[in-house]
């Protein structure tokens, strides 16, 4: 029984939050802009669907952050 095996990128070759980024702005590309009233009041620009992403991108940074600091201790 033969398997295949797909070549993949390995982990330390992929940016960190590479992939949540993509798909967070793909999620906010389809949200419309501010108006100047939102953005008077400090209306956030991320739509609902956009934000999971954002904070799960942000949580990813810091992770990759925490771990190169580990490597230069």
């Amino acid at each position: 029984m033969s398997t295949e095996h797909v070549a993949t990128p390995a982990l330390a070759n992929r940016r960190p939050a590479a992939s949540v980024i993509a798909e967070c702005l793909r999620v906010q590309a389809s949200v419309p802009p501010n108006t100047a009233v939102h953005r008077f009041f400090g209306v956030s620009p991320l739509g609902r669907d956009a934000e999971p992403w954002y904070v799960g991108a942000l949580g990813e940074l810091e992770v990759a952050r925490r771990l190169g600091a580990l490597g230069t201790a």
